[in-house]
């Protein structure tokens, strides 16, 4: 394991902020990197991913915080400029479960998703694995 910034590095993308930054970008344009969190990414059958955030039920505690402003940036220009496509890093929240709080772990991964449906207002969205 390593930090976020270095795990978002590794996968060519920087953060706007190491503190509240929920995904990054690399410098073309094109390289979307997304923290996905390990206990809302749900294996589907037959293999792959699925990543949904619609009607999540503690959308009030994170719809208005910057780093959901910035990730809704960040999926835009995925989707515009990337056919959707944006890489994945994994994290884990903290030992008291509260991924707001420092102590969070986060891992560079292989898992390449696509865009689904994004809500540009609250910024609720979903995602497969290609």
């Amino acid at each position: 394991m390593v930090g976020k910034v270095e795990a978002y590095a590794a996968l060519g993308a920087a953060l706007k902020n190491e503190r509240w930054a929920w995904s990054g970008h690399g410098e073309d344009g094109t390289t979307v990197v997304v923290t996905l969190w390990a206990d809302k990414l749900r294996d589907v059958p037959g293999g792959g991913h699925r990543y949904d955030l619609f009607d999540a039920p503690d959308l009030d505690a994170w719809r208005t915080k910057r780093g959901n402003r910035e990730r809704i940036r960040d999926l835009v220009m995925a989707r515009d400029h990337a056919d959707g496509l944006f890489k994945v890093v994994v994290g884990r929240a903290n030992e008291e479960g509260d991924a707001m709080l420092e102590g969070s772990v986060y891992e560079a991964s292989d898992i390449v998703m696509r865009l689904i449906d994004l809500d540009e207002t609250t910024g609720e969205f979903s995602a497969e694995s290609v």
